[in-house]
């Protein structure tokens, strides 16, 4: 999953039915990740503002504009 840039989470919560649900929701495309996408130049201040907790959505570099 690390290659792949794939993260899972789990829960004891629920049945292998809600699971299934749940996957094929995602699978539907109604998913929709909040990214915030940055220049790797803006590392360190990133970096800086996750370390105060000021990031409102996950940061993507883009390593393509570096």
């Amino acid at each position: 999953m690390v290659d792949g840039c794939i993260k899972a989470w789990g829960s004891f919560v629920g049945t292998w039915q809600d699971m299934a649900e749940a996957v094929a929701f995602a699978a539907s495309g109604r998913v929709k990740a909040d990214i915030g996408l940055q220049p790797l130049p803006a590392a360190n201040g990133i970096l800086d503002r996750l370390g105060r907790g000021d990031a409102a959505s996950r940061v993507v570099l883009d390593f393509a504009t570096a």
